[in-house]
């Protein structure tokens, strides 16, 4: 009676971690990505950096980290900067 508890024990073991590795293996195929996935490029424009630009200013990275968290707004006669969404609020102005 004891060895068919193990071998019942056993098979359920065995089918559980077959479950979870063939999940775990789905789980990974939706992760994947073409080439023409990784260079598609969103659709709608910043209307903060387009009004920057549109206006004769030029963008320039703000980076933390290494990583390009912002924008600023800068004229490029003065040197005169604005973080991009309050010039676009017009919280800030780059002419002197």
């Amino acid at each position: 009676m004891f060895k068919k508890k193990l071998l019942y024990l056993i098979c359920l073991l065995s089918a559980f971690i077959f479950i979870v590795a063939c999940k775990e293996n789905r789980a990974g195929e939706n992760k994947e990505t073409t080439a023409s996935e990784n260079n598609s490029k969103p659709s709608m424009a910043n209307p903060a950096a387009t009004r920057c630009v549109n206006n004769g200013y030029t963008l320039e990275p703000i980076i933390e980290n290494g990583v390009n968290v912002d924008y600023l707004c800068v004229n490029p006669e003065t040197g005169l900067k604005c973080e991009i969404w309050k010039y676009f609020r017009q919280e800030c102005s780059l002419e002197p």
